[in-house]
């Protein structure tokens, strides 16, 4: 041919072409209209020269016939609105692109190969409050607070426990030069956040990185399988606040270990950037160790003043060595404390109400001073009380969720009675009904106690827990009082006289409360001392100490003679005798 040949593809299988494009198409490309879009120079316009049904009465191949239909191409996309590679083929001149769903885990991240969007979104509820229930999700929401702008005002709730494992998480409210900071409120509404242990900066390090004043962080408990590290600024809470009038922690817990290579380590505020900022806590505790170059602190490590009230330490608080590369002198500096460091006298701007210490930490500023032992034994969570309880036996501190921790009382003695409701004791209590012998009150310990059942409780910190009591109460002498039971001619109640613990006569019109015990009994004795053993002459109650009568011997499991029964095993007239 003498002329110009114009898109002219050959696909045949012959060997000799002296003439056309020899394209890289297969079979399909030629069925599927690929090879009409080419042939037509690429182009959706009217004026192909090829048309194509496809799908229904399909043509094979390519024809110039106007009554077969246009051929348009379509991109296909990714499940993140990303085009892959390939194009798809119809007689469609315009339709919406199909995007494929999100794959997501369990755990909120999409696993479909390519997504660069990979965590879930969360739903938003009637408050406007996102509900964030997976790491996907909290992950989403800390990309809206650094992509939000300055005092981005988001606000959240978790609806479950959120597992971090695996993933790396980016602090909430940082954003571009630490300017989009988190200005809102944050409900964990009694969940935890656990395994947290990687992070996409080392400073302003925790589950927050920036807050801005008159946030709400709370009900969240961070827990002990986090760990939390950085260079400056680390706290298992928040790395940094600044401007507002304060920010409120409410009903908050860390138990995860915080080490700070650098300055400023603590379990809620590692600094305040702004003089005359305020950190008000209620009702918050930490567990874990919080270890810092310089100022290691349990609460706020850098602050201006404000609240802490019914809050508890029980955590190590560590000061490191720290390499001064710049040489100056930070001895002056330096400060461990269990509760909180504020610029100046902390005494002067903070105000501690029912806030108790209880680590192994040696060097502490503020609060009141508690053994140890407390955490555990509930006399911490008693000692604060408000809204702490604790499951004495399986919680080694003050919690959020169980029973309330009650005290039996200074004298180490209390009554108990419910009408309705059984119940078991846990801690160090322990119940008893009781028989009169003459003077003497035998106490029986029963391992649980029915329902109206009256009883005496021994012991300090304990808790009451439902059960379906099965003990014996046969011969109890004791009485439940409903609130309408006075005193009067043969009425005993508990009662210390000449330091000692018993039963003794209760005053004419003197009520005794309800769910209390009381005796009655026509001997008109002056009291009734409490005998612990089957011999109705052999132990008593006086000062708080077990002791024998009538003059009988004493010995400890040594051999030493002792003047009172001890707790454990003693040895009386060659008897072994058992004090709980």
């Amino acid at each position: 041919i003498a002329g110009t040949s114009t898109n002219i593809i050959d696909l045949s299988e012959t060997t000799d072409k002296t003439q056309g494009v020899v394209a890289s198409l297969t079979t399909e490309d030629i069925t599927s209209g690929k090879l009409a879009w080419y042939i037509n120079n690429n182009d959706n316009q009217d004026d192909d020269a090829f048309f194509q049904n496809l799908g229904t009465d399909a043509d094979a191949y390519p024809v110039p016939f106007s009554t077969s239909g246009h051929v348009y191409a379509h991109g296909t996309y990714r499940c993140d609105g990303e085009t892959l590679p390939g194009t798809t083929y119809d007689n469609t001149a315009s339709v919406t692109p199909v995007i494929p769903p999100h794959n997501y885990s369990t755990n909120g991240f999409c696993q479909n190969e390519g997504c660069t969007k990979p965590n879930q979104a969360p739903t938003v509820d009637d408050d406007g409050y996102y509900l964030i229930g997976n790491a996907g999700q909290l992950e989403y929401f800390s990309d809206m607070v650094e992509t939000g702008g300055q005092n981005t005002a988001h606000k959240a709730k978790l609806t479950a426990d959120i597992d971090m494992t695996g993933v790396t998480h980016k602090p909430i409210g940082g954003g571009a030069n630490d300017s989009n900071k988190f200005n809102s409120t944050f409900d964990g509404q009694n969940h935890k956040i656990s395994n947290m242990t990687s992070f996409t900066r080392t400073e302003n390090v925790g589950l927050f990185s920036w807050v801005r004043g008159s946030s709400i962080i709370k009900n969240l408990t961070i827990d002990e399988t986090c760990s939390i590290s950085g260079t400056e600024h680390v706290a298992a809470f928040v790395g940094k606040t600044q401007a507002g009038d304060n920010v409120r922690f409410e009903n908050c817990i860390n138990k995860a270990n915080v080490n700070c290579t650098g300055n400023h380590a603590a379990a809620f505020v590692a600094k305040s950037f702004s003089s005359g900022l305020k950190t008000n806590m209620l009702n918050c505790g930490n567990a874990g160790r919080i270890q810092s170059g310089l100022n290691a602190c349990a609460f706020v490590s850098w602050n201006t003043g404000g609240t802490i009230k019914n809050c508890w330490n029980v955590g190590e608080i560590v000061k490191s060595d720290w390499d001064r590369a710049n040489g100056a002198n930070y001895d002056n500096d330096i400060m461990v404390s269990t509760l909180n460091f504020f610029n100046g006298d902390a005494a002067d701007n903070v105000s501690l109400v029912n806030t108790f210490d209880a680590s192994p930490s040696a060097e502490r500023s503020q609060g009141t001073l508690l053994d140890a032992s407390a955490a555990a034994s509930g006399k911490l969570a008693y000692k604060i009380g408000g809204d702490w309880r604790q499951t004495i036996g399986t919680d080694a501190h003050p919690v959020f969720v169980g029973p309330e921790v009650l005290y039996v009382g200074d004298a180490g003695y209390s009554t108990f009675y419910d009408a309705s409701n059984d119940w078991e004791l846990n801690g160090d209590a322990h119940a008893y009904i009781g028989t009169i012998n003459g003077s003497a009150l035998h106490l029986d310990e029963i391992d649980d106690i029915p329902a109206g059942t009256a009883v005496v409780i021994s012991g300090t910190y304990y808790n009451k827990v439902s059960t379906t009591a099965t003990a014996t109460t046969t011969g109890n002498v004791l009485k439940g009082s409903d609130g309408s039971i006075t005193g009067g001619e043969g009425i005993y109640a508990l009662a210390i006289m000449n330091s000692k613990v018993g039963f003794y006569p209760v005053g004419d019109g003197v009520t005794i409360p309800a769910g209390k015990a009381y005796l009655v009994d026509g001997s008109l004795v002056k009291g009734f001392t409490f005998v612990l053993d089957d011999d109705a002459t052999a132990i008593e109650m006086v000062n708080g100490q077990w002791s024998m009568v009538n003059d009988q011997h004493i010995y400890n499991l040594a051999g030493q003679r002792i003047q009172k029964m001890q707790k454990g095993i003693n040895i009386v007239n060659g008897k072994k005798v058992m004090v709980k």
